[in-house]
């Protein structure tokens, strides 16, 4: 717990400046102030991080983390807003990534996910695919075709807490686009 305590120093107002001389007769001022939100935590996590490269042309890349937030919680008033819970943070992700360079100038990228649940904002586990598909188009122009979030129309990747407005949902999308380097 955090309880700072913020004291003025018995500086005094004379003639217009600052004097820690009591001549001028102010009195000083002392304002006690407890920060602090009385919760007892505790946090615990890792990363796992592994990248391959079998061929010059093949990357491959996955990435693991575990985070278990937990302590003293249960004793808390339910009405006090807390950033602490356990369940406003996925306990499991999981990326899986792949570039391939199948021929000069060509480029396919393609990543999957998994994110565990947020129990707090009551929003399911998910795994999504993303696609990509590049051609290099002479020294300085890149126009590529990108497919997101495949598996699934929608999604639910937060949810509203404290404003209780609709739950937002992030959809399919397809898009192409171009890079034009000078």
């Amino acid at each position: 717990m955090i309880s700072p305590v913020l004291r003025s120093s018995p500086i005094f107002a004379c003639c217009g400046r600052p004097t820690k001389d009591k001549r001028c007769g102010l009195p000083s001022l002392y304002v006690p102030l407890k920060v602090g939100n009385d919760l007892d935590g505790r946090a615990f996590g890792f990363e796992i991080i592994a990248e391959y490269r079998p061929l010059q042309c093949w990357q491959l890349y996955a990435a693991y983390s575990y985070l278990d937030i937990g302590g003293g919680l249960d004793d808390v008033d339910p009405n006090r807003v807390t950033l602490a819970q356990a369940g406003f943070n996925a306990e499991h992700q999981v990326v899986l990534h792949a570039r391939f360079d199948p021929a000069a100038r060509w480029q396919v990228d393609g990543q999957m996910r998994y994110i565990g649940e947020l129990v707090d904002f009551e929003v399911d586990a998910y795994a999504e695919l993303d696609l990509r598909l590049a051609r290099q188009v002479g020294d300085k122009l890149e126009v590529f075709l990108v497919g997101q979030n495949l598996l699934h129309d929608r999604h639910a990747e937060f949810a509203p807490q404290f404003i209780q407005t609709p739950r937002a949902e992030v959809e399919r999308g397809v898009y192409s686009g171009f890079i034009w380097g000078f």
